[in-house]
């Protein structure tokens, strides 16, 4: 209980700033052990959207029977295709799509017109969760004009945390200007991005 009574005699600003670090680190934990989605610059199957991957598949009629595909030598020009898709003649092409970037994701889901046999893709971005932690990282430099003259900064910041539209962030920053007067800063933020 000393310790109890130790932390309620600190000033506010002090437990404001521990706070602050539990959470920051919270989150690097949080993120540090959650699986990382690795970019790739080839493509892969989509994982199902949760709740359809198990659905049972039934087999339609297409009017006409047949449906509608891409030329895949055609396709490949705009876009390269792996090698499992070109090569083998049982795999067709029957939609292409571009999804914008989203920070929360998309759900993507491809329709067929069994009068026509067309198929089209449909996306959906997915709502922002209420709380969420973060792992953003940005260093930079920049260079400009003062009051003191030209001045110059070095600059690192740690996005960790976001509630609803409100995000909560870590900065260091280092000033230095012609008069060779420097100043470091270490910030706590918290910013309202849309």
């Amino acid at each position: 209980m000393q310790a109890v009574d130790e932390f309620k005699q600190l000033p506010a600003r002090t437990k404001a700033l521990l706070l602050f670090l539990v959470l920051a680190i919270i989150s690097m934990l949080f993120t540090w052990y959650s699986p990382e989605v690795p970019a790739s610059r080839t493509y892969a199957q989509a994982p199902a959207i949760k709740g359809t991957a198990n659905l049972p598949k039934t087999a339609v009629p297409v009017v006409g029977g047949t449906v509608k595909v891409l030329p895949k030598k055609l396709v490949n020009k705009v876009t390269p295709l792996p090698d499992e898709v070109i090569n083998d003649d049982e795999k067709e092409v029957t939609a292409t799509g571009e999804i914008p970037p989203s920070e929360n994701g998309s759900k993507v889901v491809s329709v067929i017109d069994t009068k026509t046999g067309d198929t089209v893709l449909i996306t959906k971005v997915n709502p922002p969760p209420l709380f969420a932690f973060e792992n953003k990282r940005r260093i930079g430099v920049g260079y400009g004009i003062g009051t003191a003259g030209p001045t110059a900064k070095l600059f690192g910041e740690y996005t960790f945390l976001r509630v609803g539209n409100f995000h909560l962030s870590a900065e260091a920053e280092i000033n230095a200007t012609a008069t060779r007067q420097t100043e470091a800063k270490a910030m706590a933020q918290i910013d309202y991005r849309w």
